[in-house]
């Protein structure tokens, strides 16, 4: 029995060194919670099985069958389930599909999506208009203040009989739409929403976010 594990283990250790990263199995690629759902999308497969191993793969630590594949009219593709949700050990993974090669490498852990969280809160702060980025917050993007925009010139479109074209009005902060400069109301409104959102659902996870920003 032992000498059949180890042989299985041998085998499926060979396997995995011989296949490249396949993008036909698709998975969270930051990864998965301990107790939360865990699944992975194959494409185009005739496999029945799956393994989850450890990211060097010498050691396999969970085997499951793939549902059976269903046809995605959206994507014309034909996508079967590997669902390994009841593994709930901390680590570094790779899941493997013989005959279609192995998954991008994955964490499952607690707070396994915090650093995602922190950095798109971050992003906020870099790409704020109308403001300096300190050297003690931004790094090696730091940079001076640029675009004050506290001279605007309205464009005739938004133009009216009480503001009409080329007034001068001040809009600064805020962020650009694009790389051509252009602030807009709509899009700001998003952006503002979402983050009063954020703090308005989840406020003591926000207080936990150790951003380092101002």
């Amino acid at each position: 029995m032992v000498r059949s594990i180890l042989l299985m283990v041998f085998i499926l250790t060979s396997i995995l060194s011989a296949l490249s990263v396949s993008e036909n199995i698709r998975l969270n690629q930051i990864g998965f919670y301990p107790e939360g759902e865990k699944l992975a999308a194959v494409v185009e497969s005739a496999a029945t099985d799956f393994y989850l191993t450890t990211r060097d793969g010498a050691d396999t630590v969970y085997t499951g069958q793939l549902t059976q594949a269903r046809y995605w009219d959206l994507a014309d593709e034909n996508v079967a389930l590997a669902d390994f949700s009841t593994w709930t050990e901390p680590g570094e993974y790779v899941l493997l599909v013989p005959g279609v090669g192995v998954s991008h490498p994955f964490e499952i852990k607690p707070y396994v999506h915090q650093r995602v969280a922190m950095w798109s809160l971050k992003g906020y702060y870099f790409q704020r208009a109308s403001m300096a980025l300190d050297e003690s917050y931004a790094g090696k993007w730091k940079r001076k203040l640029g675009h004050p925009d506290n001279k605007v010139y309205v464009h005739e479109s938004a133009a009216t009989a009480l503001r009409p074209k080329d007034t001068i009005i001040s809009s600064p902060k805020g962020w650009y739409d694009a790389g051509d400069y252009n602030k807009y109301i709509v899009n700001s409104g998003i952006s503002t929403y979402t983050l009063l959102q954020l703090y308005e659902n989840y406020p003591y996870y926000c207080q936990s976010l150790n951003t380092h920003i101002p």
